[in-house]
């Protein structure tokens, strides 16, 4: 799909970059709605490994940027449609002062106006940077009609914001599996992994000291997405993985582990629930809330000794008890598919 900038659109989307997720949603949209996505950011400022896909359904722009430091500003020729019916802006902390630099402009060209929310509360974060999120998120939220939440605790920080407006919620989603994948079927809960980067915040070596300290003789646990330094016992490392790799890694694994200190969701998760996985995450990240709609005893906290109970819970569910989580894991991700969130964005 291609056209020209001055043209109008159904909805105008701000990004910081690319994601297979959020490509996934878009490409649905793209369906039945015209739709024009601005990018602030590539993946690779962030990190990411992401190979960015060409959209079929939808127009894909890059807003020229330069970085100061960590703060992304515009430069040059903006490339906006002339109209829209429906914008999304978006809170993030790199992009915050480019879009609130944006924001007049975009409210002009947009009949309706909404703010993509995923921050959440984080007492991690230095007083600096807090002052900064909290005073940007609240300039943009003044910008707009109503706030598009992706998460509980993104509700919580839009209140802990005084924030009273409208908050539309939208899932949290991936892409399914190809169907027709080979999945061994999880009759009992044995065999652990963690996927996601190796930095202090998604405390994995709680989750390494936990399983070590359990005394059960065919527990293993898979670490995949870094590279640990050392191995130690009953530990398989997977390192980066991607495609057939990590569908090999879930068809390896019973549950996915998520101990995170803070994490506004943790889309491993649903990678997880969406093959036939239970997961334990802690209760400080967004996705707890679908995982305590399966079982409230697979959120967890954050020390090892926290992180230890919930695997030995999990260790000692029958078989008749895995398959009653499974069903419901399966009953609860109905509502966080790609149609899903594309009819969320819909009804917007």
């Amino acid at each position: 799909m291609n056209f020209g900038p001055s043209d109008e659109t159904d909805l105008l989307i701000f990004q910081n970059y690319f994601s297979p997720s959020r490509h996934a949603i878009f490409e649905e949209l793209g369906k039945d709605r015209k739709l024009v996505v601005m990018y602030l950011q590539s993946g690779v400022d962030e990190g990411r490994r992401w190979v960015e896909e060409t959209p079929k359904n939808y127009v894909a722009r890059r807003i020229p940027t330069r970085q100061i430091a960590k703060v992304v500003l515009p430069v040059g020729h903006l490339g906006l449609p002339k109209k829209a019916e429906v914008a999304l802006m978006v809170d993030n902390n790199p992009t915050n002062v480019a879009m609130l630099l944006l924001a007049r402009t975009v409210k002009g060209i947009a009949g309706r106006t909404y703010l993509w929310v995923e921050h959440i509360p984080d007492p991690s974060k230095g007083q600096g940077k807090t002052l900064y999120q909290t005073m940007t998120s609240r300039g943009l939220l003044r910008f707009n009609d109503g706030a598009a939440s992706f998460s509980a605790m993104s509700d919580r920080y839009l209140a802990s914001l005084g924030y009273e407006g409208v908050i539309r919620r939208i899932p949290q989603v991936v892409p399914a599996p190809e169907l027709g994948a080979a999945r061994r079927r999880v009759q009992t809960l044995r065999r652990f992994g963690y996927l996601g980067s190796g930095v202090a915040r998604k405390n994995v070596s709680a989750l390494r000291t936990a399983v070590d300290a359990i005394l059960h003789p065919d527990l293993t646990l898979y670490l995949a997405g870094y590279d640990p330094v050392d191995i130690w016992p009953r530990e398989i490392a997977c390192g980066y993985i991607a495609g057939l790799e990590l569908e090999a890694f879930f068809n390896d694994i019973d549950v996915l582990v998520l101990p995170s200190i803070i994490d506004p969701w943790g889309l491993v998760v649903n990678e997880a629930l969406m093959r036939g996985r239970l997961v334990i995450v802690s209760e400080f990240c967004g996705s707890s809330e679908i995982v305590a709609q399966i079982d409230p005893r697979l959120v967890c906290g954050l020390t090892s000794f926290e992180i230890q109970a919930a695997i030995e819970y999990a260790i000692s569910l029958s078989t008749s008890e895995v398959d009653d989580r499974l069903r419901r894991a399966r009953n609860v991700m109905e509502g966080f598919t790609v149609v899903a969130a594309a009819d969320a964005f819909r009804r917007l």
